[in-house]
């Protein structure tokens, strides 16, 4: 049986990401394949793969957006940071 680590760092991050979306917009995991993080997000995120998919939803205002610090800032997404560099892990909110 396959048990994940409690990782109480990724579990507050996903708390933050939670209480400051909105449900109009949803939360969405870009390119996160990270076990942990999909556990804690689970319940409440939907999971983005493909540049067209992070085209159309970073146009929605409202949305955040999880990804790896570094892939998030290469996207070029304009938005109000919510949490960065939790575990190379950062949160926007889209404008």
């Amino acid at each position: 049986i396959f048990t994940l680590d409690h990782n109480p760092g990724i579990k507050n991050f996903a708390g933050t990401v939670k209480k400051a979306s909105s449900s109009a917009g949803g939360v969405y995991l870009y390119e996160i394949g990270d076990p942990g993080v999909q556990f804690y997000f689970g319940g409440f995120s939907r999971n983005i793969h493909s540049d067209r998919e992070l085209a159309e939803i970073s146009a929605q205002k409202g949305a955040v957006i999880v990804a790896k610090t570094e892939d998030l800032r290469d996207t070029g997404i304009k938005g109000r940071v919510i949490l960065s560099g939790l575990d190379a892990f950062s949160a926007v909110k889209v404008e």
